[in-house]
């Protein structure tokens, strides 16, 4: 039941997006949890958990059949290790609370956690199921754990002893799920024009001799037309070294600076997910941008010596040595445009990440390959967090995909403009301005963090009493 209870809690997030469902779920599952005996805590959390995590995160097994001879073996197991090993984390959460409303906050400690803990893996945040609505304009106040604790108190309030919270609790639920935000209109703006390449390349063909120059032209190709401010390239877009396709690459862009996703080595002992900024009238090299979040198990082996005694290697491990991490955030200033900070596919799902940067930069820059991410709820969801950092930071953000869905979005987290998943093209699109400074982009999660430990700490020790009714 609870399992079942979970799985229905993910159908918030992309691709389906239905948020009042994962409200009641959640409500009703943490209700059942909360109703049965203590010493079967823990495992009535991590049950809810496990359905919640193994709905959100089945794109999971898709990266594996990329390469199924050497891979697939691992799909099924990758997924239940992911979804039960981040349901340890609600399990956690269950056994340590007392009553309904410390089971929420709880769960809400639990998401935090797992967002900074070995390595980290904010994916799937319970407060993301309003991304598309005026409920996630709350993020930049709080940040996506304040919008969590928030929905997860939500859930238990419709289960709540008192009916004036329940009544409460249900208005509240149907009108977050109802308004979009009101400030996603069709406004038009002016500004600079950036070029955003969707090039559509399978996994299979990116490295394969037999189509990887043809590959290499699509991406010339889509680079070409009127001059524009900045041309987009997608993660790891160039197959061959920068340094000899720099003069095509200008010349296909028409002079226009290019930001172009590729691997870089100094020295052929070390190697790392890159970006550069290419641009013809740039007398002193090529700024570059490293990777600093590094995918475990795709760019990595933990514990690299002993996996490959094992026989594991790296899902992106090209060279053989797996990726070295970069020395951190970064902005790299583009001509006309100004800093950009450049988010490198897994990094854009790290909130903590992307607000760590000292100066704030004009807009984001995200340079993916969500060939790995499958064909429906990766991508998805992986846009939608990209639409997340926009409306915490109050920043817009720029898009480029390999499959899609690549896009432009604006500093509320509205799509102007979007090229769809699986399709070949280019889009010109004007960066909308940067928004106001965000109260979240000023103090980070340290006050959603405060303010949930406080609150759990409060409702552990009164038992539940208040809010509950006689």
């Amino acid at each position: 039941m609870l399992f079942v209870t979970g799985v229905l809690g993910g159908f918030g997030h992309a691709p389906f997006q239905w948020p009042i469902i994962t409200v009641f779920a959640l409500a009703l599952g943490m209700f059942i949890v909360d109703a049965g005996q203590d010493h079967a805590r823990f495992w009535r959390g991590w049950a809810l958990g496990l359905g919640y995590f193994a709905n959100v995160m089945a794109w999971i097994v898709e990266p594996f059949l990329v390469d199924i001879a050497r891979h697939g073996w691992m799909a099924a197991p990758a997924l239940f290790l992911m979804a039960g090993g981040l349901a340890l984390f609600w399990g956690f959460a269950a056994r340590i609370s007392r009553n309904l409303w410390s089971l929420a906050l709880g769960i809400a400690l639990a998401e935090v956690a797992r967002s900074f803990l070995f390595s980290g893996l904010p994916w799937g945040l319970v407060g993301y199921i309003w991304i598309e609505r005026e409920a996630y304009q709350l993020a930049r106040l709080f940040g996506p754990h304040g919008v969590t604790a928030i929905t997860l108190l939500l859930a238990a309030a419709l289960v709540g002893r008192s009916n004036a919270v329940r009544g409460v609790g249900l208005i509240v639920a149907v009108l977050a799920a109802i308004l979009s935000p009101l400030s996603w209109t069709k406004t038009e703006h002016t500004g600079p024009v950036v070029r955003i390449l969707s090039p559509n390349v399978l996994q299979q063909d990116k490295w394969h001799p037999d189509t990887r120059e043809a590959m290499y032209q699509r991406h010339l190709e889509l680079s070409q037309g009127p001059a524009v401010d900045l041309v987009v390239w997608p993660e790891s877009a160039l197959t061959q070294q920068l340094s000899a396709s720099r003069a095509d690459i200008l010349t296909s862009a028409g002079d226009s600076p290019v930001l172009v996703g590729h691997q870089y080595s100094p020295d052929f002992r070390e190697f790392f997910n890159a970006a550069s900024v290419l641009d013809a009238q740039n007398e002193n090299g090529d700024p570059i941008y490293l990777k600093s979040k590094l995918v475990p198990f795709g760019e990595y082996i933990p514990l690299t010596a002993l996996a490959r005694q094992f026989g594991f290697a790296a899902l992106a491990d090209v060279a053989g040595l797996g990726f070295s991490e970069g020395p951190g955030p970064s902005t790299l200033t583009i001509r006309g445009i100004g800093r950009l900070q450049v988010l490198i596919c897994y990094e854009g799902i790290f909130p903590h990440f992307v607000g760590a940067l000292k100066d704030r930069p004009r807009a984001m820059v995200l340079i993916t390959n969500d060939g790995w991410f499958g064909t429906r709820g990766g991508p998805a969801q992986h846009l939608a967090q990209a639409q997340a950092r926009a409306i915490e930071q109050g920043l817009p953000v720029i898009r480029s995909a390999n499959r899609g869905i690549s896009a432009m979005i604006d500093a509320r987290g509205q799509i102007t403009a979007q090229v769809p998943f699986d399709q070949m093209s280019s889009l010109d699109a004007v960066l909308p301005p940067a928004g106001s400074v965000t109260l979240y982009a000023k103090t980070g999660d340290i006050l959603a963090i405060t303010l949930i430990l406080l609150a759990f700490g409060v409702f552990t020790l009164r038992k539940g009493r208040l809010f509950d009714g006689p």
